[in-house]
């Protein structure tokens, strides 16, 4: 037996009592922290931070739980009047959103039903929706008071015009638009990195590198392009810890003739950089319903153009850098600037998308760990319209942001957006081929690209409103540009790929030999053969693999889904200490028409409720042993709502043949939940695609030393203990030292679990508290 002592020092400041938010002075970054055989790095560390912030400010939290829950219950008073029997708006988008003045209506029949509809109300036609068949936009005519317990007379004429236009036989459905809030993936709203500091940092980085390839000025700061330029006659370095970029241009692709909308706060068209690679016929304002998409010109509207120039900045201009895709054309889509609902996403993901061959979404809900939010109903007809009629029924490529919430403990399998069977999600990796402290595991996610990291690493350099350049840009936001801009690169190769072709070419092509060497923690072989994890999905892209492999590709059959449910699922309690194991079979719809015998995506519905949303865990694991997590505790969300058959979706048994058992486990960190219904969805093929005659190959030798290297760490009770917090225990730096109610509350947390009972307080003294625990 091996004892270990764990010195846990705090430093927690109050930056607003009134809302409970803290910020933590000091984090030194140093190497993993070692706990017997498990090492927890950084991210973790944030993770578990945040976790005894918590702790320590419970009666705050309780007092913040008891006004949302008073809120909830006025909010769901209101829905019951303004909602109607029809109404397809989901209760998962209940986490946050307006009701505004505007509905959409479908009217079967068009104008002429629609006009008979809406006579004597009060209610006017605003507009039919672009890309859509008889569906339309209406607004009320009336001032809205809205007094809920109170016999109002406006409320009254309001609602007996909704319902008569409801009643209506034409009308197929009616739904109240809700103005959302959304959030860019930058990281610019959680810390504010200073000019001054990006540029010592850059110049620390490159002041010594020759790149004589572009004239451009920031050329030489472009590391994500080129930071092994000099190790290239090393092709090992190159496979490993680039994605090829270059290697691409040097073949003669640089995206001509492929368009790529960003949709965002708009982008600067006039920029010196970007001026001749801008589409007009590509680009809206939303916001403003016009055809100009120039943004306001402040800070906070900048985000569009920064993102734009990552993939077109033209190429020896002698202005700002050059682009993924420099001969590539841009569009810009405005939604971001204004008012935000499912009409307004819905209309920008379907927007000219017979000129544009890509999008690219760098936002989506808040990142904070407690909201649960996807798209509406309309922008998810949306999202499968795209992929369907889009480029010609090739299908639009949509590119998204997975989110930069890890330091929340944040799950972008919350974020319908990024989890959409239909998106590409994208996370980061750090210049030192990590994954950032930012970052999010997620089942959903498929490839990853480079982006900031720590304040020791360099940045992403691009276009900058009012004809400027940047040196800043971070997260997620930087890395959904850069694989759009690949793509479209992969796209000039081969511009018949269709949507699927291009999200098989990302799994089959991407590298993640270099990642792992850098961090072989959470990487596993699934039962195809591909090499996954949660944090980097498939791997680092690579662009020249992508074009090399379009060249000459096969289209992937047709794709058909299997749904598997439950008619007599019963209700299941759930418990903190022992995971609720489900079991099923599954025979892929064995000779039926949607016969699926090769996965790329599954999704598992899930109606579940407890006490705190953010107190459960959720695993998926497939008849060839592939363990996915899907849902990782968020120690934030203390949301009472529970998921109502929200999809968590996974890529994680890509290849694999579906039939034989399948298992889910479900922990709740607390002992009063359960789950109600479970439907278990796998899209595929029934033939196999071409490309997997061969399995997958690896540059990395020997990498079963690297991957699965922890036996343990597959077993889901060790992921179980890991939720006890027993394993998050890490050094903690702080400047306050450790009083009375903070010794307290961490022997609470020990006592909380039955895993923890292994660890006990053996002293303390002003600044310290010394944990004693039991290698087993």
């Amino acid at each position: 037996m091996t004892y270990f002592l764990l010195f846990i020092i705090f430093t927690i400041s109050v930056v607003d009592t009134n809302y409970g938010v803290y910020k933590f002075n000091t984090i030194k970054e140093q190497s993993n922290y070692n706990i017997g055989e498990n090492q927890i790095g950084n991210l973790q560390f944030l993770n578990f931070m945040s976790s005894i912030k918590n702790f320590l400010h419970i009666k705050k939290i309780n007092e913040e739980r008891r006004l949302r829950k008073e809120l909830i219950e006025v909010l769901k008073e209101f829905h019951k009047k303004y909602t109607y029997k029809n109404n397809v708006n989901s209760i998962n988008r209940l986490d946050s959103g307006i009701f505004t003045k505007e509905w959409v209506v479908k009217v079967n029949g068009g104008w002429k039903n629609l006009i008979n509809a809406i006579n004597d109300t009060q209610i006017k036609i605003v507009k039919k929706i672009r890309g859509f068949n008889d569906i339309f936009v209406l607004r009320e005519t009336y001032n809205t008071v809205i007094d809920i317990g109170k016999d109002n007379n406006r409320i009254k004429r309001k609602i007996n015009s909704i319902e008569d236009i409801e009643k209506n036989s034409n009308v197929e459905w009616i739904e109240r638009q809700k103005s959302y809030k959304r959030f860019k993936k930058d990281l610019f709203q959680i810390f504010n990195f200073t000019d001054e500091n990006l540029h010592n940092t850059m110049e620390k980085s490159y002041k010594n590198k020759s790149l004589p390839m572009f004239i451009d000025p920031l050329w030489k700061n472009q590391w994500q392009i080129h930071q092994y330029d000099e190790e290239r006659k090393n092709e090992s370095i190159q496979q490993f810890y680039d994605m090829q970029i270059m290697e691409v241009w040097k073949l003669g692709y640089s995206g001509k003739g492929i368009v790529i909308s960003i949709l965002d706060d708009g982008i600067d068209y006039n920029h010196e950089d970007l001026k001749q690679n801008y589409e007009p016929l590509a680009s809206y304002d939303f916001n403003d319903d016009d055809n100009d998409p120039l943004p306001r010109m402040d800070d906070f509207n900048k985000h569009g153009t920064k993102c734009a120039g990552i993939i077109a900045m033209i190429a020896n201009n002698t202005k700002c850098g050059v682009g993924v895709a420099f001969n590539a054309k841009v569009g810009g889509i405005r939604m971001l600037d204004g008012e935000v609902n499912d009409r307004v996403e819905a209309e920008a993901i379907t927007y000219a998308n017979q000129i544009t061959d890509i999008f690219a979404a760098s936002w989506g809900p808040n990142d904070d760990g407690r909201t649960v939010e996807g798209p509406g109903y309309l922008t998810q007809l949306a999202l499968k319209s795209a992929v369907i009629n889009g480029r010609g029924k090739k299908g639009s490529i949509l590119v998204w942001a997975s989110g930069n919430g890890g330091i929340h403990s944040d799950n972008c399998n919350c974020d319908g957006y990024a989890a959409s069977i239909y998106t590409i999600s994208v996370s980061g990796v750090t210049q030192n081929n990590n994954s950032p402290w930012y970052g999010e595991e997620c089942s959903s996610t498929l490839v990853s690209a480079y982006s900031s990291g720590s304040k020791s690493e360099n940045l992403i350099s691009t276009t900058d409103l009012n004809n400027k350049c940047a040196t800043d840009h971070s997260g997620t936001s930087a890395s959904v540009p850069t694989v759009a801009g690949i793509i479209a690169l992969t796209l000039e190769a081969n511009n018949s790929l269709t949507w699927r072709d291009i999200q098989h070419l990302i799994v089959w092509t991407a590298e993640p030999s270099g990642l792992i060497k850098s961090s072989s923690d959470g990487w596993q072989k699934n039962g195809a053969g591909f090499l996954i994890n949660s944090r980097f999905g498939f791997g680092l892209i690579n662009a020249k693999r992508m074009v090399k492999w379009a060249k000459n590709w096969t289209h992937i059959p047709e794709m058909v889904t299997c749904s598997i449910v439950f008619p007599k699922f019963e209700k299941r309690w759930l418990s903190s200490s022992k995971a609720l194991n489900i079991k099923f079979n599954v025979n892929g719809c064995r000779g039926m028409k949607n016969e699926v015998n090769y996965i790329e995506q599954v999704q598992l519905l899930v109606e579940a409720k407890n006490r705190y949303r953010g107190n459960l865990a959720i695993w998926l694991e497939s008849p060839k042993r592939t363990k996915t997590q899907l849902l990782h505790p968020r120690h934030l969300d203390d949301s009472t709502n529970g998921f109502k058959n929200w999809p968590f979706t996974s890529v994680q048994t890509w290849g694999e043949n579906p039939n034989g058992d399948w298992n889910v486990y479900i922990v709740d960190l607390e002992t009063e939940g359960f789950v109600s219904n479970l439907t278990f969805v796998i899209h595929g093929t029934k033939e196999m695609p071409k490309y997997r005659e061969h399995e997958k190959q690896y540059n990395l030798h020997n990498i079963e030393s690297y991957v699965n290297k922890k036996s343990e760490n597959n077993k889901l009770t060790d992921s179980i203990n890991v939720l006890s917090h027993g394993k998050r225990f890490v050094q903690m730096v702080t400047e306050n030292g450790v009083d009375v109610d903070n010794f307290s509350t961490i022997e609470q947390i020990i006592a909380l679990h039955e895993e923890l009972k292994k660890f006990k307080i053996s002293k303390k003294n002003e600044k310290n508290i010394f944990i004693e625990g039991m290698e087993t």
